[in-house]
């Protein structure tokens, strides 16, 4: 009969763990997700509203793996002008695929109409 009292002893010890600790992982999910909700509704921290720096004229493309270097000219700087004119060298870090779509979606003409 001693044994069977440690043997329940033991499980009511393990289940005890187990819900405190599921307890713990509840509330540290629940603090980061509160810290997630902050930030999106009031803080507004992650770059998700941007504005023109400057307007570049790209001159030339020298692709890589990953990393991709482009040469550009400062054509227009709505905050002064200090650059203007100068010829930049800009590194992206990006796969061949992503710069090509990139640039092609940039040398697309508007178009007026709607395809049919």
């Amino acid at each position: 009969m001693r044994q069977l009292g440690n043997y329940l002893a033991m499980i009511d010890l393990t289940v005890a763990l187990a819900v405190l600790g599921s307890y713990l992982l509840a509330l540290l999910l629940g603090a980061i997700m509160l810290g997630y909700l902050m930030d999106y509704f009031f803080l507004r921290i992650e770059p998700r509203y941007s504005k023109v720096v400057a307007v570049l004229k790209l001159n030339d493309v020298c692709m890589g793996t990953f990393r991709h270097s482009l040469n550009c000219i400062v054509e227009e700087q709505p905050f002064g002008q200090k650059y203007k004119g100068k010829e930049l060298q800009l590194t992206v870090v990006a796969t061949r695929k992503g710069l090509k779509a990139a640039l092609a979606s940039m040398t697309k003409p508007a178009s007026t109409s709607p395809s049919l």
